[in-house]
């Protein structure tokens, strides 16, 4: 398969699905990973950074607290978590430069972490993407050399949507 979805699945399915497929890399074809309202509270993205084929990774309507995406595959390029309301860090140091569709909506991040991932994306030089971070509990407006990031961004053909 090039598709992995759980949507609305209780947590042992769930907990099945991605200790199965996402530990040991099972399967190194896998083009997508979609884990929408599964109630998943954690997810080691270091358990997918061989996975070479991976492009789209969305984890939406979870319970995630943080996220690291220094671990990720370098050939992402759309990523979504959205809609997981304890989200409060996202761990952008070095995220794939391959990313042209980043979302981040409805979560807790921060003001820094919103400008942490504007600098990388627009330090990555890559045009015509999409970024959202917006819809933050509080507000997490991008300030400083975030604005300089946003506005850069803009400038490469990108839509940049933030609070």
């Amino acid at each position: 398969p090039t598709s992995l979805v759980a949507f609305q699945t209780d947590a042992l399915v769930q907990t099945a699905v991605y200790s199965f497929v996402l530990i040991g890399n099972v399967f190194t074809s896998l083009q997508s990973i979609n884990f929408t309202l599964t109630s998943l509270a954690s997810f080691d993205s270091s358990m997918i950074s061989n996975s070479n084929a991976l492009t789209s990774l969305f984890l939406q309507g979870n319970q995630l607290t943080s996220f690291d995406l220094t671990t990720l595959p370098n050939n992402i390029q759309s990523f979504a978590l959205t809609q997981n309301p304890n989200l409060s860090s996202i761990n952008s140091a070095s995220m794939p430069t391959s990313i042209v569709l980043f979302a981040s909506v409805n979560t807790k991040i921060s003001t820094a972490n919103v400008n942490s991932i504007l600098i990388n994306l627009d330090n990555a030089g890559l045009s015509n993407g999409n970024v959202q971070v917006l819809g933050q509990t509080p507000a997490a407006p991008p300030s400083g050399a975030g604005i300089t990031a946003k506005n850069n961004l803009i400038g490469k053909g990108w839509t940049v949507l933030t609070d």
